[in-house]
């Protein structure tokens, strides 16, 4: 039995645009990849909405993703496999960051899960380093949340990907870039359509097996 944790924010607590709830148990890509890859693993969904990497929100305690990190990663290990994808929540106004300090966000998630035998046999587990979709315009009249903590994030989240495939390259991750396959439901410009789910979960599939 191979282990997969995914740790990450609203996207994989799988965060529905229409409602404010969460997708079905079906549709999140989480649950896509658990079964495209089958019984012989284990696919653990850690996904927190509003969560960065390692930033914390004046308005929405509990979501500094470095914070927590230790005690997740701590109650399953070993793992065979850590996947990250973070960054969209970095990109709130309230933070004003530019990229490098997000991508400087993600390298700390990466060596807080090195060198500390979470892995198989006292190593360290593979890291998967996942740049999150595109931040789109929504609707402001249809989505569930005030979309203005957003505003100028659409521009730094198509840099995001470029800058993530570098941070892999340095650290020795693995990469896969979801905006290319995955895309923001128009309501909310910010959370997985059910299609993107269901893609975005076949893809990490094949890959994983190729790792």
């Amino acid at each position: 039995m191979k282990s997969v944790l995914c740790f990450g924010d609203s996207n994989t607590w799988a965060y529905n645009p229409e409602t404010g709830t969460r997708y079905p148990y079906e549709i999140r890509w989480t649950s896509v990849l658990q079964k495209a890859l089958g019984d012989s693993w284990t696919i653990i969904p850690e996904g927190f909405n509003g969560r960065t990497t390692v930033f914390s929100d004046p308005f929405m305690p509990y979501r500094n993703g470095l914070e927590f990190f230790p005690a997740i990663i701590g109650s399953h290990y070993p793992l065979d496999i850590l996947i990250i994808m973070l960054g969209t929540n970095d990109t709130k106004s309230v933070f004003d960051l530019p990229v490098h300090n997000i991508t400087g966000g993600l390298e700390a998630l990466i060596k807080a899960a090195r060198g500390k035998a979470y892995g198989i046999n006292g190593g360290d587990p593979k890291i998967l380093i996942v740049s999150p979709a595109i931040i789109t315009e929504g609707d402001q009249n249809k989505a569930v949340f005030d979309l203005r903590q957003f505003q100028g994030s659409a521009e730094k989240s198509i840099q995001f990907g470029a800058a993530c495939k570098a941070l892999a390259q340095k650290t020795l991750c693995s990469f896969f870039d979801a905006s290319k396959i995955a895309f923001s439901s128009s309501i909310d410009g910010i959370h997985l359509t059910p299609e993107s789910h269901k893609t975005l979960g076949l893809e990490l599939a094949a890959l994983i097996k190729r790792l």
